[in-house]
């Protein structure tokens, strides 16, 4: 294993076709779409995450007990959401879910199965009036999540910035990496 991660930025991956590291992405997707995408998605998202909060999305897969919210999710794409928030933003990272709307990481709750659009799912009045109880209304917001739940954030605040906008799964994944990988630099 050590090997191939060592080869990886050599030219010489060994890597799955699920591989996102630069060198595979810019090979599967194109070298002048991994420049845009650092270039246009990437550029401020730190800037602002820094100076304000972060918002991800919940997930499909629960424990299916009560826990905190940061762990009652289960999901790869919601962990790679969260792992990025928590270098982007340490302590300023809140969760969307779908019933319940803005929490905080910690907050315990019990597992439920309602998607945004569902009858019971959080509104975008219910969403402001948290933001407004929580302090957060005129806050600078990146969103790490799918679209739907990025287009209720958008809601509340209009100048959300939304990295992995229009992307698929793999080029959301590879964005994640990026901003994890930039925000450790910053914070060195």
């Amino acid at each position: 294993m050590s090997g191939a991660i060592a080869e990886h930025g050599a030219g010489r991956c060994r890597e799955t076709d699920a591989c996102l590291c630069p060198e595979c992405y810019a090979r599967k997707f194109g070298a002048e779409h991994l420049a845009e995408l650092e270039r246009e998605q990437l550029a401020d998202v730190a800037d602002v995450a820094a100076a304000g909060i972060v918002v991800i999305g919940c997930g499909a897969a629960k424990l299916p007990h009560r826990a905190p919210a940061q762990l009652l999710y289960t999901g790869s794409y919601f962990h790679a959401c969260m792992l990025t928030a928590r270098v982007l933003a340490p302590g300023r990272w809140w969760i969307l879910s779908a019933l319940y709307g803005l929490m905080p990481p910690g907050r315990p709750v019990d597992p439920y199965d309602v998607t945004l659009g569902q009858e019971g799912a959080v509104t975008a009045a219910e969403l402001e009036r948290q933001a407004c109880a929580f302090g957060l209304a005129d806050e600078p917001v990146v969103a790490l999540c799918g679209g739907r739940y990025a287009d209720l954030m958008a809601e509340v605040w209009p100048k959300v910035r939304r990295p992995l906008a229009g992307l698929g799964i793999g080029q959301q994944r590879h964005v994640l990496a990026a901003l994890r990988s930039n925000g450790r630099r910053g914070h060195a």
